[in-house]
């Protein structure tokens, strides 16, 4: 399967979900709001704000708030997922797109993108060619899942001796050589079974296993379902980065 399909599927997926997104989205809209906190405590008012891969609207509408004057542009894959956020934050302009594959111009202050860089296939390439859309005096604040994210899934399953077929995430060096300040941060959430775990997953549209993944039959996996402890807590390593407008020699 390609990544071109394969990155269509995902973005299928993410669309179905939009309307019951936010109802299972928590994780998602906590990262998003104390990324944009990390924005506010370093940046004065901005004019132009990117949020890439928006979703339902989490950045977009924190930003509106803080600085209701501020030209928001939003772009993402699932069309579904743009009319919610347009819904929540009347005055964004949206752009249906590959978030992996667009170019942007020098043209924001800042640029924001929440929880979508672990979806792309190559995340390094991708973040170089965001950095290039800031102005010389931007600012770009990412968040995205890194290795170890849902290792209490993996363990579960590696106990039983089943396929766990999650998604493979990147290091969290991923970005090493680039101009960019990391720092991570786990998130430890509970939830009330491991079943809820993975429906919290369907519901948003972020179940979408391996490419190379084999489900595991019914029988096996309601065996697995039973055996975890309850409540299941499930660690999500959340890596925050921080990145000033570039040099053309260093990207």
């Amino acid at each position: 399967m390609s990544a071109v399909h394969f990155a269509r599927i995902v973005a299928e997926r993410f669309d179905r979900a939009a309307c019951h997104y936010d109802r299972g989205a928590a994780v998602q809209e906590q990262v998003a709001r104390a990324l944009v906190q990390r924005a506010v405590a370093q940046s004065s008012e901005p004019r132009s704000v990117l949020d890439i891969g928006c979703g339902t609207g989490f950045v977009a509408e924190a930003i509106a708030r803080r600085w209701p004057q501020a030209r928001i542009t939003a772009i993402d894959g699932a069309p579904s997922m743009l009319a919610q956020a347009r819904r929540k934050t009347p005055g964004l302009r949206i752009v249906k797109g590959d978030v992996a594959a667009m170019e942007f111009t020098p043209a924001f202050d800042l640029i924001f993108s929440s929880m979508v860089l672990h979806w792309l296939p190559t995340p390094r390439d991708v973040l170089a060619r965001w950095l290039k859309g800031l102005k010389p005096q931007g600012r770009l604040f990412a968040a995205l899942l890194v290795d170890g994210s849902f290792q209490e899934w993996r363990n579960l399953c590696l106990q039983e001796n089943l396929p766990e077929g999650i998604w493979p995430f990147p290091p969290a060096n991923f970005a090493e050589g680039l101009p960019v300040k990391t720092e991570l941060q786990p998130l430890k959430v509970a939830f009330p079974s491991a079943q809820d775990f993975l429906q919290r997953l369907k519901t948003i549209g972020a179940a979408t296993p391996r490419p190379d993944h084999r489900p595991v039959g019914t029988p096996a996996m309601r065996r697995l379902l039973r055996r975890a402890p309850a409540p299941f807590s499930v660690t999500y390593n959340v890596l925050y980065i921080d990145a000033p407008s570039p040099s053309p020699a260093s990207i």
